[in-house]
């Protein structure tokens, strides 16, 4: 890049007025898929929307603006929304790009979703509200419809020439080469996703320039980058620096090094896909559990540069739902639980509001006009007193968002961390936990006779003659508990209820047995996806035997049972 593009978009940089970093923590950040949110007022379905038909089921961002106050209500004070650029429409085999990820034109928006007056009043409404937008950008490479032969770059805009992508070579994960990774091409001969040339100063300079035009002329709050692994870091430093907003990457990733690197190097955040596997490992009961969770929670805080702007979360467009082959009510809850009180931006995918509990794409994109919105959806309550406890919190307590959580206690069946004053016990016991099941640990800052309000049962705990809290659970539930003695707190008004219970019905795409101990990758680990991860895991088998030396159980071991799904997680190279 130029001098004078430098100098340039420094002062570009300081004209916009986005949010920082530390407004961003405060805020929690509901996910949607736009084609799947809500239809236009008065619209019905043409058609059932089935996800595997991988077709456009007709929302809108009109239909997203009439239902803000679902979301709001819920306690979400941002929106991540899925691509809003021209793309390329599809085609019969690899269906069409209701999703939004198969760029085609940077430079108009995509009419299946409304106009652009549609997308800016959107907006408005947002900040009226006092909520903001998160912008899902895909700008790595671009889509044109094959066969392979046959592609022409003519209609793509706006690198229009061949020259500005990188030489056709297909993307291998199996060969876990960072560079074929960031210059080879996705997709399929049906479907290209070409590869940008993000070294290329025309490419670069084109793109700097028109991200921070994006930013501008919609008034974006904040950049989710998506599929930073396939670019060099130093490239989406530039785009984060001329966006001037709040910017978080998607690192598909387990490694907390290799994510961590991202922030460290520019970025202000990446979606913490370190953590996700270990919290479905720890609330699905399977793996190593809590244990493993807690190991990751300690590489990740040693590791990068500021954990509380990580964006945390338990399932997106591309992964299982956290319900998917876990029929339990209270470890959900627990799930959710971890996701609203650890450290970090929480982020929710729509649906898990209302329990849906499908695979991963496309079937985790249904409708969600089909719910009905229901607004007394155990899950939607959870959700929305969590968030009004985090946030009543907030605001007594300015440091709470950039404190850490120090885990109390950690045991194969629980964890419990504590944030500031909150303190949250959360396990995977299950709604069939057993009855008495009592858990004691010594709060951070408390003193004897202290009294702390579990906000879940509404049930009152005072700290013994030892020191320690003895917390009771009931039907397994999340315990999240707060000192009697802080005053101006809003506390939720939420009653947990227990759901009908349903029966599992494997997925046709499945099988599940249990497998004695292993040292081997977990479930949803695919080491294909996953440069360093199998170091990774196996340096948590190598902490957790240390510590089983160093610390045996009296009288016996701790068997540790895998309950293993025989499937890997897919590599989503299309959407």
């Amino acid at each position: 890049m130029s001098i004078f593009c430098v100098f340039l978009f420094s002062l570009l940089q300081l004209s916009l007025a986005g949010h920082s970093v530390e407004e961003w923590k405060q805020r929690s950040i509901y996910q949607i898929v736009t084609d799947r949110f809500s239809l236009n007022k008065d619209t019905h379905e043409r058609i059932p929307c089935d996800p595997a038909r991988f077709m456009y089921c007709g929302g809108t961002w009109n239909g997203i603006r009439d239902h803000l106050d679902y979301i709001q209500d819920m306690g979400f004070d941002a929106i991540w929304i899925s691509p809003v650029f021209e793309n390329e429409e599809g085609n019969k085999i690899d269906g069409w790009s209701y999703h939004g990820y198969w760029t085609k034109n940077l430079y108009e928006l995509n009419h299946h979703y409304g106009t652009k007056e549609d997308f800016k009043n959107l907006v408005e409404e947002l900040h009226r509200r006092d909520m903001w937008i998160l912008l899902d950008i895909a700008v790595n490479s671009m889509a044109l419809n094959g066969p392979l032969e046959n592609i022409t770059f003519d209609g793509v805009i706006p690198f229009n020439d061949q020259s500005y992508f990188h030489p056709f070579c297909w993307v291998d994960y199996e060969l876990n080469d960072i560079e074929i990774v960031q210059n080879c091409w996705l997709g399929d001969d049906n479907l290209v996703l070409a590869d940008l040339d993000t070294e290329n100063p025309t490419v670069v300079e084109t793109l700097v320039k028109w991200i921070h035009d994006v930013v501008e002329e919609y008034d974006i709050d904040g950049i989710r980058f998506d599929a930073t692994k396939h670019a060099p870091i130093e490239f989406w430093s530039k785009m984060a620096e001329a966006a001037g907003v709040f910017t978080i990457g998607e690192y598909f990733t387990g490694s907390p090094t290799e994510a961590c690197d991202y922030q460290n190097a520019g970025l202000d955040s990446f979606l913490n896909f370190p953590l996700y596997w270990p919290i479905t490992w720890a609330f699905n009961n399977t793996g190593l559990q809590c244990e493993a969770l807690a190991t990751v929670i300690s590489q990740i805080h040693s590791q990068c540069r500021d954990v509380n702007a990580l964006g945390t979360f338990i399932g997106n467009h591309d992964l299982p739902r956290i319900s998917h082959n876990n029929t339990d009510q209270a470890r959900v809850m627990n799930a959710i639980s971890f996701v609203m009180m650890w450290d970090g931006i929480p982020i929710i995918y729509y649906g898990t509001e209302q329990n849906y509990n499908t695979y991963h794409d496309p079937f985790n994109r249904e409708a969600l006009w089909l719910s009905k919105y229901d607004t007394e959806n155990v899950y939607y309550k959870l959700i929305a007193s969590l968030n009004q406890f985090r946030k009543s919190v907030q605001k007594k307590d300015p440091e709470y968002v950039n404190t850490q959580s120090t885990i109390l206690k950690v045991q194969l069946h629980y964890i419990v961390i504590q944030k500031h004053k909150v303190i949250s016990v959360l396990g995977n016991w299950g709604v069939h936990s057993q009855e008495g099941l009592t858990i004691s640990f010594t709060p951070l800052g408390a003193n004897t006779e202290d009294v702390y309000l579990d906000i879940i049962s509404d049930k009152e705990y005072k700290v013994n003659q030892q020191g320690k809290l003895n917390v009771q659970i009931f039907h397994g539930f999340p315990v999240v508990l707060y000192p009697q003695t802080q005053d101006r707190i809003l506390l939720p008004n939420f009653t947990p209820t227990l759901l009908p219970e349903t029966t599992f019905i494997p997925s046709i795409t499945i099988t599940t047995h249990y497998v004695e101990p292993t040292y081997d990758v977990p479930f949803g680990y695919d080491m294909h996806d996953h440069p360093g991860g199998q170091r990774f895991w196996k340096s948590i088998i190598s902490q957790k035997s240390s510590s089983t030396e160093k610390n045996p159980s009296p009288g016996k071991t701790l068997p540790i049972l895998l309950s293993f799904f025989t499937f890997f997680l897919p590599i989503f190279v299309l959407a």
